[in-house]
């Protein structure tokens, strides 16, 4: 009987201490479990920068003023770029005034017909081609004219002319002294080099001072 109260004893031991141990286990895992986060509200979004500055006020720079900017003028012209070799190569065949110049005219009027620019073209080929020197120094000089303008009508009294015309000129001192019709270019029209040799041998003569078929005034 006394032995087994002592074994009653013993096990109620191990049953305290089997629930003690597993007691003291849990208390511990709970103490080494770390804490959780503590969670914070989220913040507010930052403001974009370029909203931020559309937002501030219009007023912080002053206007440029642009009247001020337009209606000043500069004290002194800026200098004029340098003329074109076209241009030059044509202020340069305006002869001056004074001395004396010949001057090559083709008068036509409004109505071009094939007879009418295949005749200019031979004439300022021809022109070009033997008498580029006279026009380089500006001894002679070419003018294409339509006569039917108001401004050039006197062209059709001052050459008595009915139809388109090559017309050669000298001018002295700013006055026109004789020119000459060269009536044969519509006779000469289909014959290229005939038409070449006429040109070059009449203006030739003309520049000479040959009185042959000249008009004075």
């Amino acid at each position: 009987m006394k032995g087994k109260n002592v074994l009653t004893v013993l096990l109620l031991v191990f049953v305290i201490a089997s629930l003690g141990y597993v007691a003291f286990g849990e208390l511990g895992s709970r103490a080494s479990a770390p804490a959780p986060e503590k969670t914070s509200a989220p913040a507010a979004p930052a403001k974009p920068a370029a909203l931020a500055a559309t937002v501030a006020p219009v007023r912080a720079a002053a206007p440029t003023p642009v009247t001020a900017a337009v209606t000043q003028e500069p004290k002194t012209p800026a200098p004029l770029p340098e003329r074109a070799p076209e241009a030059a190569k044509g202020a340069k065949a305006e002869a001056p005034a004074a001395g004396k110049h010949f001057v090559a005219y083709y008068l036509h009027g409004k109505a071009r017909c094939v007879s009418c620019t295949t005749i200019e073209e031979l004439t300022k080929n021809a022109l070009d081609t033997h008498f580029a020197d006279a026009q380089k120094s500006g001894l002679l000089e070419v003018r294409i004219i339509n006569v039917e303008t108001l401004e050039n009508r006197h062209y059709i009294q001052d050459y008595q002319i009915t139809n388109q015309s090559v017309i050669l000129s000298e001018v002295q001192n700013g006055k026109e002294v004789r020119w000459k019709n060269l009536k044969q270019v519509w006779r000469l029209l289909r014959d290229e080099k005939a038409f070449d040799d006429y040109i070059r041998t009449e203006t030739d003569a003309f520049l000479k001072g040959d009185e042959a078929g000249s008009v004075k005034r």
